[in-house]
């Protein structure tokens, strides 16, 4: 056997010891499910093994040592577990191009290693408890959004300061994933980057957002990052929901330079891509969390989001 994708089910309890005979595999995806206990420490026995992915399955502990002799990993998606510890040293995996650590619990400094790699890897750190001295310069192949203890926890200061301000702003407008629009004499700025790797985009002087996750099985394009609407639209603000930004796995937007003032925020969302008919698609669902956060900046924080039109008509201070 050289696939096994068990995603998606209602596994529980340990993985089975019996895996580490299959000695062939090349792919191995247990996400979505809810293992207990520690991550095994067998993964040795797979020195084949190309692609891992063991995002949210429930395990625990540091991540075992073993991935490091790996050596034909290419891809490696550990994020949404419960891991602790130090992030082990994965320096010697040649051919690992993406890495994916969001959301556990590890501790540590950011290793020289991770900072070495160049634009070809994409490594994903978000939403871990990091060494605050160790929080690297703003790259563009690294996210690292809320990965430190003690800090602002939005360790973007690097990436923001070279875009100093030139005027207070009071007002920002973006039409997500969407061209220049005028709806009722507001002008929405465009928001068409095609945002292919996990960064920070400083698309205006006044606002950017950050990207982050990767869609598997995808060769990915320009294109895999907007979805256009499918459906006739009669609205008056129809302009505003003919595209839509997709995210593999969470997006960001900052609204910089703002004047001191009470600011409305207004977020629109429309569903552009599930149908209500027969087709597979009329069985799909939108799960996503939404954070708003002000530190100096306005945060906006959309976990998990795939079709969404933003309206941001917001923030407060000026960026310091």
């Amino acid at each position: 056997m050289k696939n096994l994708i068990l995603s998606a089910n209602n596994l529980s309890g340990e993985l089975p010891v019996a895996l580490t005979n299959l000695t062939k595999l090349k792919e191995l995806r247990i996400s979505s499910n809810n293992f207990t206990g520690r991550m095994p420490d067998f993964f040795r026995s797979w020195k084949q093994l190309e692609k891992l992915e063991i995002q949210a399955s429930g395990f625990e502990g540091p991540i075992p040592s073993s991935n490091s002799i790996l050596s034909n990993l290419t891809e490696l998606d550990l994020s949404f577990n419960r891991l602790d510890g130090i992030i082990p040293y994965f320096g010697g995996l040649t051919k690992l191009t993406y890495l994916r650590l969001t959301s556990n619990l590890l501790t540590g400094s950011v290793l020289n290693w991770i900072m070495s790699r160049d634009s070809r890897y994409q490594i994903d750190l978000s939403y871990n408890n990091l060494v605050e001295h160790s929080a690297p310069t703003c790259q563009d192949n690294i996210t690292f959004s809320k990965s430190f203890s003690g800090m602002d926890k939005l360790t973007l200061h690097e990436c923001l300061d070279e875009y100093p301000c030139s005027k207070d702003w009071y007002s920002v407008h973006i039409n997500c994933g969407g061209k220049a629009s005028t709806v009722e004499n507001i002008k929405y700025e465009v928001d068409d980057d095609p945002a292919l790797a996990g960064k920070f985009f400083n698309v205006r002087e006044n606002w950017g957002f950050s990207s982050s996750g990767k869609f598997w099985d995808l060769n990915t394009t320009a294109n895999d990052h907007v979805a256009n609407n499918v459906s006739i639209l009669k609205m008056n603000e129809s302009k505003l929901y003919r595209s839509a930004r997709l995210s593999p796995l969470s997006i960001t937007y900052y609204a910089l330079c703002l004047a001191n003032g009470r600011y409305k925020l207004t977020l629109h969302f429309a569903e552009i891509v599930i149908r209500d008919n027969r087709s597979f698609n009329s069985l799909g669902r939108r799960i996503f969390d939404i954070y708003v956060q002000v530190f100096c900046q306005i945060y906006f924080y959309l976990y998990n989001i795939v079709e969404e039109l933003i309206e941001l008509i917001c923030c407060r201070k000026n960026w310091c």
